[in-house]
């Protein structure tokens, strides 16, 4: 990984103000300033500040005295210390202690409830309402895979417009039930949203709110070693916590609250409330399938939640055996796995239409012996963020890991072959979808190398590319991948740059 650190900037600190005169070191941001008293400044009383509660409670303003006056925040770690009630530097009585407890309990059970009700009517946002300033993101050591995911997330509308949503309708969380969506929310409070149009790009900062929030969760135990990780796996796993954590405080509001019985609660995330027959998971359901034929169709639990409803889609995969029913099995993907192995492949489109190939299995036991059955792939639904993972790594039994580098063609504007979808949904009007990120890995070792970014602007404007802190505007020809540029060999192949995961936002 590119080290960013410099021979000065290890230095270490010391003889700030020789006698007599100046000091001059790099890791600060002033030089060759006289040494000097600085003025005392007379104690000041600290007021408690006003309690913004669903439930108001009576808190006693009685206070000592301040220690320090509080610095505004310059950190991501001083963001969320903002955000605490009663700053631990200041001296509190103890019946304002109490009064503060009481306040966080009524605070836990506001914010409860409006997690309940954020996800009973959360629709996806498609509609860009701010324009933020970009910011490179510090790489201290083998982070630029997070880096890059949370910068493509950032400028995905429909997740940053969730995120604006919480940080509006959901009160702070005291008792840190939800620590991944309480600190990804927080993390917009450091993008500026109006600046000096001299000024392109903010200060570089270093995500410490979020990836503090992963410290001690087992879920992130694989990416603790300090060793580069895999950008889709950790996208995965970032995004599966925000969905458990608001699956977490649903479930938990609804059972505590009486409204719903714990079947009921599990209906409504399963996404199944308003089904007038409940589908039994054990034993499925009989469909009516190809040529008026019955079939048994099963589908994995699909658990609803903004995440799920943002980036979640379903698949429908079909096996068909002799002198039986066919049998369906509908389950849940994200993001979407696409094979590019084949020499055939040559665009996104193609590994699409290759996914939904019937697939021959030999030697399939039956009750009439082994037969030769078919199993076929097709889309049942698509999510309004479509993120497409190109599966660039396989196992060789010779050389163990390899990397596949052959160039594969994304347009800017993706429109999905109606072929790809259950013949019972496909319709006329073409479902197109538009390109608004894509993650890079560079370099020739699938446990190494690293990662890199494009993504769209929020309003459409135009494509920048980030490199952890370096940043720079490009053309959106610069990012899309022509087919005919591939099919002619045009496009370099020999690059150790390519396309690892595309984010791509529903048009209508």
């Amino acid at each position: 990984m590119r080290d960013l650190k410099s021979a000065t900037d290890t230095a270490p600190i010391d003889n700030l103000h020789p006698r007599g005169g100046f000091h001059i070191n790099s890791l600060l941001p002033w030089y060759s300033c006289k040494k000097s008293e600085f003025p005392r400044r007379k104690p000041r009383k600290f007021r408690a500040p006003k309690q913004e509660l669903s439930n108001p409670v009576q808190i006693n303003k009685s206070v000592g005295k301040v220690k320090a006056t509080p610095s505004k925040p310059k950190s991501w770690s001083a963001v969320v210390k903002k955000h605490v009630r009663v700053p631990s530097s200041h001296e509190v009585s103890p019946a304002v202690s109490a009064s503060y407890t009481s306040a966080a309990a009524t605070e836990k059970k506001s914010a409860n409830a409006a997690f309940a009700q954020l996800i009973e009517t959360f629709q996806p946002d498609f509609q860009a309402k701010v324009v933020i300033q970009p910011r490179g993101f510090i790489n201290t050591g083998n982070i630029c895979f997070m880096n890059s995911i949370l910068q493509a997330l950032l400028y995905c509308v429909p997740f940053f417009n969730l995120l604006k949503l919480i940080n509006k309708t959901v009160p702070y969380n005291f008792e840190k039930t939800t620590p991944l969506i309480e600190s990804t929310t927080l993390f917009l409070n450091d993008f500026k949203q109006k600046w000096d149009k001299d000024e392109e790009q903010g200060e570089s900062l270093l995500p410490e709110v979020v990836y503090s929030s992963t410290k001690g969760n087992p879920r992130f135990e694989i990416l603790q070693s300090g060793e580069q990780e895999d950008a889709e796996e950790f996208l995965n796993l970032f995004l599966n916590e925000l969905h458990e954590e608001f699956l977490n405080e649903y479930k938990t509001y609804q059972q505590k609250k009486g409204n719903k019985t714990d079947e009921e609660t599990v209906k409504f995330v399963n996404g199944i409330a308003n089904d007038s027959e409940s589908k039994d998971e054990s034993s499925g359901w009989t469909e009516v399938g190809k040529n008026k034929k019955p079939v048994i169709a099963r589908s994995a639990t699909i658990e609803r939640s903004p995440i799920s409803q943002i980036f979640g889609g379903q698949l429908r995969s079909t096996l068909r055996v002799p002198n039986q029913r066919d049998s369906v099995l509908l389950e849940p993907f994200q993001p979407l796995q696409l094979d590019i192995q084949s020499d055939d492949i040559l665009s996104v489109t193609d590994t699409l239409e290759k996914m939904t190939e019937p697939e021959v299995l030999p030697e399939w036991p039956s009750s009439k012996g082994n037969v030769t059955a078919t199993k076929q792939m097709y889309i049942e639904s698509l999510p309004p963020v479509l993120i497409l993972h190109l599966k660039r790594f396989f196992y060789d039994i010779a050389g163990g890991t390899q990397k596949n580098y052959k160039p594969v063609a994304y347009p800017a504007d993706l429109t999905i072959p109606q072929s790809v979808f259950s013949p019972s949904i496909r319709g006329t009007v073409p479902i197109e979808y538009s390109l608004n990120a894509v993650v890079y890995h560079h370099g020739i070792s699938a446990s190494g190398g690293h990662y890199t970014v494009d993504v769209k602007q929020h309003d459409g404007g135009g494509w920048i590319r980030i490199d952890d802190t370096h940043i720079h505007k490009i053309r959106v020809s610069d990012v899309e991948i022509p087919k005919a540029a591939v099919e002619n060999g045009s496009y370099g192949a020999s690059s150790d740059k390519v396309a690892y995961l595309l984010f791509y936002t529903r048009k209508n």
